[in-house]
Order: structure tokens, then C-alpha cells, then sequence
């Protein structure tokens, strides 16, 4: 089993933990599941994943997610069923992970 419970090979770049929103100069501590991938035919890096506790946002709203391990800017994309926020960025993420060579 990899690092969370997760036996998937192709799930380990990405961050699991608890993190900081930044909105309108507004710092929000919340949980974030995020991962990645390389999108060829843009050339690219999609990321992207769920937020848990941010307080109600209007999909769009533009954000600054911080990790241990960088910052990044994303934007809510919708609410799931179960109140957490859906999120997507592009360009270089918020997790170690990330190889910037792919982006070469």
C-alpha cells in the first residue's frame, strides 16, 4: 500500500494534508486531496482536486492554495454532494511531487 492507504502506482505525485485558502486577503485553514497530470496537446500541467471546510464559495472564485511545499493559484470549479469544493489550477502545483522538467 503506497503512503495513504492508496495501492494505486499512478496516484503518487500529489499532496494529501491540510493546507491554507487564500481568497480576497482571507486565509481559510482547510483539508486538500490534490493530484495531477501533464496535458500534451496544451503542453501544460493540470492539477487539481478537493478542498474540505472552506466556508460557501460561487464556483469560479479565484483562490491561492498553500501547501508545506509551495503556493499556487486555482479556482473553485463546483461543490460536490458532500459540501467540499472542487478545485482545479494550472501550471506548476502545490506539491513536491511536481517534476518542472515536464513543463520544458
Amino acid at each position: 500500500m503506497g503512503e495513504h492507504g492508496n495501492s494505486h502506482d499512478d496516484e503518487r505525485e500529489g499532496y494529501h494534508g491540510a493546507a491554507t485558502v487564500l481568497v480576497d486577503q482571507v486565509e481559510h485553514v482547510v483539508e486538500v486531496i490534490l493530484t495531477g497530470h501533464f496535458e500534451p496537446i496544451s503542453g501544460r500541467y493540470a492539477w487539481y482536486g478537493r478542498v474540505r471546510g472552506l466556508a460557501e464559495m460561487k464556483n469560479g472564485t479565484p483562490l491561492v492554495l498553500r501547501t508545506p511545499d509551495a503556493d499556487a493559484e486555482a479556482a473553485i470549479t463546483e461543490r460536490d454532494l458532500w459540501g467540499s469544493h472542487l478545485i482545479r489550477g494550472i501550471g506548476p502545483p502545490p506539491f513536491a511531487a511536481f517534476d518542472p522538467s515536464v513543463l520544458d
